[in-house]
């Protein structure tokens, strides 16, 4: 893994935010303890949000502030909405996030980023989920795919972890198969679900052990690398593709801060399989921290 260092000013007052510990009020979160104190070696002001309390749309108890302080949020995943409330009210109080909430939804939702990516990801077709599934709707979808193996997810997650039974698609001209995934996939998402379904061309990625595709993210700020490793799901995933031209990628994309996770497909072709909010993935396997918050603090 590799961390690039960039001799921007650095400036005078900038903050972090983390998950606050669930029965620690003044602790991180415990998964999040070792970037919190990162963060605050780097010079970073480390501050606790209330992840309960954002989800469920109650004040994230931020202290207040004067003048405009840039920040970036480090936690678990937020839904598109209450990133944007988080946005507000960290705003109201002299607190600029890294990502407004426009920016959030674009870097968090497969169809907002998939029309900057086209063409460098694998063909994709959405539903939005209104409560109850549309046969016609999915066939319509899918013809858009044709024939083939094909994924399901929603707007941000997939259910790898149940890859036959509730994500993988042999033959998305199936339909009779193909609902009977979806439904299973959508009974694992429950109120989980994000957005709506995705529908996803597969293709053959290099792999490794046990199968698993050797991918690789990136962590990308205002188009430029900050880090870039195995997926974190794996400890190891080879060498990784050239970044430059998924960097020139993230440059289309409106925002700043995100991940990439990019892989090879078994004919030599560097795809992106996934992209996300960069406050919001975890970094890649092996990242120096302190490295990484020195990085982060200085190109803020």
């Amino acid at each position: 893994m590799t961390s690039t260092t960039h001799p921007d000013v650095v400036p005078a007052s900038s903050i972090a935010f983390f998950c606050r510990h669930p029965l620690e009020r003044r602790s991180p979160d415990p998964d999040w303890a070792d970037e919190a104190r990162a963060a605050r070696e780097a010079g970073f002001e480390v501050e606790l949000v209330d992840h309960d309390r954002l989800v469920a749309g109650e004040d994230p108890r931020v202290d207040r502030r004067t003048g405009r302080t840039p920040a970036v949020y480090r936690g678990w995943m937020l839904r598109a909405e209450a990133y944007a409330r988080l946005d507000e009210r960290l705003g109201e109080r002299g607190v600029d996030l890294v990502h407004d909430g426009t920016a959030y939804r674009t870097a968090h939702h497969l169809p907002e980023w998939y029309r900057y990516l086209r063409g460098r990801t694998p063909r994709s077709v959405w539903l939005p989920w209104d409560g109850a599934l549309d046969p016609d709707g999915v066939r319509h979808a899918l013809a858009d795919l044709g024939s083939g193996a094909a994924v399901v997810k929603d707007y941000v997650k997939s259910a790898k972890h149940a890859w036959r039974e509730a994500t993988f698609l042999p033959d998305a001209g199936d339909l009779d198969a193909v609902l009977r995934v979806v439904r299973r996939f959508l009974e694992i998402q429950g109120e989980d679900l994000a957005g709506g379904l995705v529908f996803r061309e597969w293709l053959a990625l290099e792999s490794g052990p046990g199968g698993r595709a050797l991918e690789h993210r990136l962590i990308v700020l205002d188009g430029r690398l900050l880090a870039i490793g195995p997926h974190p799901d794996l400890a190891e995933a080879g060498e990784p593709p050239g970044a430059e031209p998924f960097l020139e990628l993230a440059r289309r994309v409106p925002g700043r801060f995100f991940a990439v996770d990019v892989a090879r497909t078994t004919s030599g072709e560097a795809v992106v399989i996934e992209m996300g909010d960069g406050q919001v993935s975890t970094l890649p396997t092996g990242v120096d921290l302190d490295r990484f918050y020195g990085d982060l603090r200085r190109s803020l």
